[in-house]
């Protein structure tokens, strides 16, 4: 029987920082490419529904770390992740109530 280890948000992060040596924004900073690519590899693990939800937890990951995205803070992309799922929820609620008159 084999056991594998699966590595955490955070170790990810680490992995994905240590990438960055070369570019030009060297110090705690990822690229939403790289952000993608660790909430993909996240998705068997995580107990949220969808993957936005995935992302808003490696999200949260980065803002204790002090991780930026793209130069971004990321709690303010996490901020704007939340408006953009409060919008489509709102839609959604308005395309699923509809009322039948008899």
């Amino acid at each position: 029987m084999r056991i594998k280890i699966v590595p955490s948000a955070a170790s990810l992060i680490r992995r994905e920082l240590l990438k960055n040596k070369d570019t030009k924004y060297p110090k705690k900073n990822i690229t939403y490419k790289q952000l993608v690519k660790i909430s993909k590899s996240l998705i068997p693990r995580s107990y949220s529904r969808d993957f936005e939800g995935t992302i808003k937890q490696v999200l949260g990951t980065c803002a204790s770390m002090k991780v930026s995205i793209d130069c971004i803070k990321a709690k303010y992309y996490l901020k704007k992740v939340m408006q953009i799922d409060r919008i489509n929820a709102k839609k959604d609620r308005k395309k699923s109530v509809k009322f039948v008159y008899r």
